[in-house]
């Protein structure tokens, strides 16, 4: 019964996938040692989800560098619009009614980020969480950038070490 629920390629490849479970571990506790003072969960967690696609499915087109980083990229820059935009908005005209300005670009973020990345094939769900993140938080470029560098890692260490790595799912 408890086989069962185990997957027959780990029983079969345990050293691979403890590997990989430590190099996810890894490049995630890095984040958050340097992340800690400056970040919120949200953006920390597309973080953590973006490092299980990476090392969980590394001969997957999902977690190719295009668009690890090229969606990555688009939910920053997105973020960063959106929250320009939220400023000048509230700025010139108050409040928005019925809805903090935040969670209505926050919002936005998400659906421009998601439009931007299929018409670019650069699909990657963790990086509309990350615009999401930026936007509700407030825009922090050091953040931002701490994020993305903590991205090209993990696609550099992928890179390296995929000839060692196997699809886990």
């Amino acid at each position: 019964m408890i086989l069962a629920l185990i997957d027959e390629k780990f029983l079969k490849n345990r050293k691979r996938y403890f590997l990989q479970a430590s190099l996810a571990f890894g490049a995630t506790l890095v984040i958050l040692i340097v992340l800690d003072a400056v970040a919120d969960a949200a953006v920390i967690a597309s973080f953590g989800a973006s490092s299980f696609i990476v090392l969980a499915m590394p001969h997957q087109e999902v977690s190719a560098a295009r668009r690890v980083l090229g969606g990555s990229l688009i939910g920053t820059g997105v973020a960063f619009s959106a929250d320009m935009i939220q400023k000048a908005v509230v700025s010139l005209f108050g409040k928005v009614p019925l809805v903090d300005s935040a969670i209505l670009f926050g919002a936005f973020a998400v659906g421009i980020s998601m439009l931007l990345m299929v018409v670019s094939n650069t699909e990657h769900p963790p990086a509309a969480g990350l615009a999401l993140g930026l936007v509700l938080e407030g825009f922090d470029f050091t953040v931002a950038v701490v994020t993305l560098l903590g991205l090209v890692l993990l696609t550099i260490v992928k890179r390296l070490l995929k000839k060692y790595l196997m699809d886990l799912v």
